[in-house]
């Protein structure tokens, strides 16, 4: 079935655009505390104590010892062969290891009054040297680390060391991608309220997985799942940055445990450039051979990834380094490859997603390395190309990494691009330079693809309400991206109702049923396919009703506008 998703396409975005939507800062409720960090302003330092104002009669200030009798560390423990385990306390406790890392959370009936008590509380360090780069010796970050590499994985396939010797040219390169951040408009925050007469716990987080949150803080809060309701309200620009489970949201929900009335933290822009993830950091040793003619005989890579002070979760960096040396082939005809990977920590914020997730930072060093090989050879960056690319005719072949092209056409819709970018008249404007790249990308990925954990699936509920209107069930988000736009256009189309009939329900884990979010380019593959396989099922138990009560074959019911008759 084909959708048309341009028509009164500014309906579902009138809220937003009269900034009438409703954000995490929007939430309010009666008897609210407000929270603010107290951060490390030292990349690496032992924490001796903390001097706090002397009149605290308007705010209380907690650190680690006091919410460790509720709150677990995070569990940083990944199935891979060879990583280290590691618990990374929510509050810092003995030492910091990144600028922003919270040391402890100040409480305060108004804001005003919480940011004036944590700017007054003077932390007393110990300066350590700080790892500034993944090649730094001497210092560790954690004590029971012999070196501050958390993992080490290779991959290979066929023979390329072999191949690299009998390659008529071999060229070799250092590539960087640098740190970036992901900056979106609207920060991180969280809103958490717990009934300690139900012990129940509902937090309002603008996260791109609520469901996967959950089961995180249920994790960190030794809370049941049932225990815990997660609300999705607009979360603006996530990029990947709001995919995972921060210490601030495990803080601001055990300070509502304690005290027994909701908390809100809104973060600040010096906060989101510190603390939230960041991500791209790495180096690549790489090496290419080729025959005299540029067709690509080896690629053997050497990658070093940045952590930061430690992989956040979901959608660790760990992950992200599988996805970095899986596609860094990407769709040339490759057969003799390898590549090892080391992942590193140093005395940065943690890394993590932002938007690609590895893939382009591995397009990035391979199609520079093909520069390089082309200028080597005395072949321009076309060529090179075209000589090394899939064909369809190729298609459906196997990449040396194992993925399966089961359709696309790289090499002929490289040969389009090229010529249509030499009838491309600039005008008058100046034209600097002109680069090729071409790159693939794994679409619609899996928790369990990447992670082994939290399955496959995605799942949706369509169902009638009283007045027969349909309601949809989905546990991704709302990122202005138009999701409910899309759902509702495949409900009203399947079930034949108007559209502006169709209800979407988003985000929240009490009502929804369990999905892995929103991320990797899946919604309208994944939670658009759950919702249109629910709406088939709801359209053939309608006319298997209709029918009984018509006295009539199911299939001589038609639903049309809203309406059922034979």
């Amino acid at each position: 079935m084909t959708y048309s998703l341009f028509n009164n396409m500014l309906k579902h975005d009138s809220k937003l655009l009269t900034g009438r939507a409703s954000f995490v800062d929007d939430v309010a409720l009666p008897k609210m505390l407000h929270c603010v960090f107290v951060r490390s302003s030292y990349p690496h330092a032992v924490v001796h104590g903390l001097r706090t104002p002397e009149n605290l009669s308007e705010a209380k200030i907690f650190t680690w010892r006091m919410l460790s009798e509720i709150v677990r560390p995070f569990s940083l423990s990944f199935p891979f062969e060879g990583c280290k385990r590691l618990e990374v306390s929510p509050l810092a406790d003995t030492k910091v290891r990144y600028v922003g890392e919270p040391v402890a959370a100040v409480l305060a009936e108004d804001l005003y009054t919480a940011y004036d008590v944590a700017n007054s509380v003077e932390v007393e360090y110990e300066p350590l040297p700080p790892v500034s780069d993944m090649f730094s010796s001497g210092a560790t970050l954690y004590e029971d680390w012999e070196n501050n590499t958390m993992a080490k994985f290779s991959r290979k396939f066929g023979d390329p060391l072999h191949e690299l010797e009998r390659a008529k040219v071999v060229v070799e390169e250092r590539i960087t991608t640098h740190r970036v951040a992901p900056a979106p408009i609207e920060t991180r925050g969280v809103v958490a309220s717990y009934d300690a007469g139900r012990g129940f716990l509902t937090v309002w987080s603008p996260n791109q997985n609520p469901h996967m949150h959950r089961t995180v803080l249920s994790e960190v809060l030794n809370l049941p799942e049932s225990k815990i309701r997660v609300i999705a309200p607009n979360i603006g620009g996530g990029f990947g940055q709001k995919g995972h489970t921060y210490a601030e949201d495990v803080v601001v929900a055990a300070l509502s445990m304690l005290t027994g009335r909701p908390v809100k933290w809104i973060e600040e822009r010096r906060e989101n450039l510190t603390a939230a993830a960041q991500s791209r950091e790495q180096v690549h040793l790489i090496k290419i051979g080729a025959d005299k003619n540029g067709r690509i005989k080896a690629l053997v890579d050497e990658a070093y990834l940045d952590l930061g002070a430690y992989p956040l979760i979901p959608h660790s960096y760990l992950e992200l380094a599988h996805v970095v040396i899986d596609m860094l082939p990407g769709p040339y005809r490759i057969e003799n490859y390898a590549a090892e990977v080391s992942l590193v920590a140093t005395n940065k914020t943690p890394s993590g997603a932002y938007r690609g997730f590895g893939h382009p930072e591995a397009t990035f060093v391979r199609e520079r390395a093909l520069d390089i090989l082309a200028e080597e050879i005395g072949l321009d960056p076309v060529t090179i190309r075209k000589r090394n690319l899939i064909s369809s005719a190729d298609i459906p072949c196997m990449a040396a990494t194992g993925m399966i092209f089961d359709s696309g056409r790289p090499l002929e819709t490289f040969e389009t691009l090229v010529q249509q970018a030499a009838q491309h008249d600039c005008g008058i404007r100046e034209v600097m330079g002109v680069g090729y790249a071409v790159g693939v990308k794994g679409s619609v990925p899996t928790m369990s693809g990447v992670s082994q954990r939290w399955g496959s699936s995605e799942a949706a509920m369509v169902r009638l309400s009283m007045d027969g209107k349909p309601v949809v069930f989905s546990g991704a988000v709302s990122m202005g991206t138009r999701l409910e736009k899309l759902l509702a256009k495949i409900v009203s189309d399947i079930l034949s109702v108007p559209e502006e009939d169709v209800e979407v329900v988003l985000g929240d884990t009490l009502s929804t049923p369990f999905s892995t979010g929103l991320w990797g380019s899946r919604g309208a593959v994944m939670v658009g396919g759950a919702v249109a396989k629910a709406s088939t099922m709801l359209r053939k138990k309608i006319q298997h009703i209709s029918s009984i009560l018509f006295e009539c074959r199911p299939e001589d019911v038609v639903l049309e506008n809203g309406r059922v008759f034979v």
